[in-house]
């Protein structure tokens, strides 16, 4: 029985269309409707298979599949689900009528009236075959009653799972060898040895994935899943980096990988990692690392995202790289951690990024020449951001002034969305007609961070010239005011320009006076 006909008024609004006479709405006449459960029959005939594979496409409880098995069978006296008769192969035969039509299954919440004993006597009795055999994605939890029995539930078209583990994973790999066509596999639990054996032996018996997104695995399991000819998408963290190190490569490794995030424990173990990269055509990476983000280490790690990667300097548009630290060992000494510009100068190799994001424990030393080599490098940029793990307790006293916007106006014509560090408390503007100025319409919205400012309305002036469609600025406490103004007063501006471009335009287009108008 479907969930929805546990709605008693919508079972009761059909009932009612269908009585023979029923009085009108509004008025004291009676209508007939002869014939209208003869036709509703016949449409129902008609639109059977569809309607019941649209209701049943996915399916979130196990209990509505059971409600189906013949009503002598079954029964719900107090909320919990009881069987009152032996069931056999042949009673699951109306069952497999609606299941067969389930694509998707959520498992994740159990209903609380299936007993565990109840459900292993009913999966006892299950016919051979899988109960849901045309199911294409899985989404379930370990602790759910109904894992231990998914590899008998299950059929081979499953192409997407997902699991949550907590605790016991042992049923895991019954489920792969029932399900060796899966192209996308995600995992979500614990830092433990155990999980990482189950999901390992998971994962080791899969030929076709494309997406893979892990906690834990052995050295033997990601040496299988670098060698798949089809992972586009390969996401993971706690790797073993003893033996990562020493790994051995006896084939190429991630032929086809397009995005890569990967949470490191420490940056060298992020460096070590960029060396199996070397014939991806990576897209986007996204590495997080957590400890030992010195000033030595991160330039290293940038340095081999620009020699490993090498052939992705064509096809990586996006990268993401937060490089934090405990903030204890910050108090102590800050001064490892200084990034200066030469740090991350070994990504101005990637001409087509589209999207920066950029973060050390006490942020990076730019000035206004590195900004322009930034901007000359990425001509495609849409997205920038470059900050700090702590901005407040350990902030940079050296950043690039307000006037380095101009070569982003000037370069990337496609930025939307610059989150960027500057002085802003000296502006040196030159209003010469002679001086070149690009006009840049693209960027909305610019995170100043805790940028200084001293005269809002000289700020407002500058970038109304350069970005006149710039709407949003976001900034920390210290200078919320300031720059709130500069947002208000942008717009403003920018329409005073437009207008005065459109009034000089008219005015050269408008024809001479006549000789007699002169007089």
């Amino acid at each position: 029985m479907h969930r929805c006909w546990d709605v008693a008024e919508l079972t009761q609004l059909i009932f009612q269309k269908l009585e023979p006479v029923y009085p009108e709405s509004g008025t004291d006449r009676c209508i007939t409707t002869d014939g209208q459960l003869y036709r509703l029959a016949l449409t129902c005939r008609k639109f059977c298979d569809p309607a019941l594979d649209r209701l049943w496409e996915t399916t979130y409880d196990f209990i509505y599949l059971l409600k189906c098995l013949p009503s002598h069978i079954w029964e719900i006296p107090d909320e919990s689900f009881r069987i009152r008769s032996p069931v056999g192969p042949g009673d699951w035969e109306r069952v497999l009528t609606y299941s067969k039509r389930i694509r998707s299954f959520h498992a994740e919440s159990d209903s609380s009236c299936l007993d565990a004993s109840v459900l292993q006597s009913l999966v006892n009795s299950l016919p051979s075959g899988p109960l849901i055999p045309n199911l294409r994605s899985l989404d379930c939890q370990s602790w759910s009653k109904l894992f231990p029995h998914l590899s008998r539930l299950v059929g081979k078209h499953v192409l997407k799972i997902y699991v949550e583990i907590d605790g016991p994973a042992a049923d895991l790999p019954p489920i792969a060898r029932h399900c060796r066509l899966l192209r996308h596999v995600k995992f979500n639990g614990p830092y433990d040895d155990s999980t990482r054996d189950w999901v390992s032996a998971f994962l080791i018996q899969l030929t076709h994935l494309q997406t893979v997104e892990v906690f834990y695995m052995t050295q033997d399991a990601f040496l299988h899943v670098a060698g798949l000819d089809h992972v586009e998408t390969l996401r993971v963290r706690c790797l073993d980096m003893e033996a990562f190190a020493e790994m051995d490569r006896p084939h190429i490794l991630f032929p086809a990988l397009r995005q890569l995030q990967l949470w490191a424990e420490s940056v060298t173990f992020a460096t070590h990692f960029m060396k199996v990269l070397d014939r991806a055509p990576l897209e986007t990476i996204e590495v997080t690392s957590g400890q030992d983000s010195t000033t030595i280490n991160s330039r290293a790690l940038f340095w081999a995202i620009h020699t490993y990667c090498f052939p992705s300097h064509i096809t990586l548009t996006s990268i993401t790289v937060e490089l934090a630290e405990d903030f204890d060992t910050l108090s102590a000494d800050t001064s490892p951690y200084t990034m200066p510009s030469r740090v991350i100068q070994p990504l101005l190799g990637f001409p087509n990024f589209r999207h920066v994001e950029l973060s050390s424990p006490v942020g990076f030393i730019l000035d206004n020449e590195f900004v322009d080599d930034m901007a000359r490098a990425w001509p495609c940029l849409e997205s920038l951001s470059i900050g700090a793990q702590y901005p407040f307790d350990f902030p940079c006293t050296l950043n690039p002034t307000i006037m380095a916007l101009q070569s982003f106006s000037r370069h990337c014509p496609h930025l939307r969305r610059l989150s960027l560090l500057v002085d802003a408390t000296n502006i040196q503007t030159d209003h010469s007609s002679r001086t070149p100025r690009t006009i840049h319409t693209t960027l909305k919205y610019w995170n100043t961070l805790y940028s200084s400012i001293d005269s809002p309305v000289e700020v407002a002036i500058f970038l109304s010239s350069l970005f006149p469609s710039l709407s949003t600025t976001c900034t920390s406490i210290f200078y919320e005011l300031q720059w709130k103004e500069v947002e208000t007063l942008v717009p403003v501006y920018a329409k005073i320009r437009a207008d005065e471009r459109q009034f000089g335009m008219a005015s050269q287009c408008s024809p001479p006076l006549p000789e007699s108008d002169k007089l």
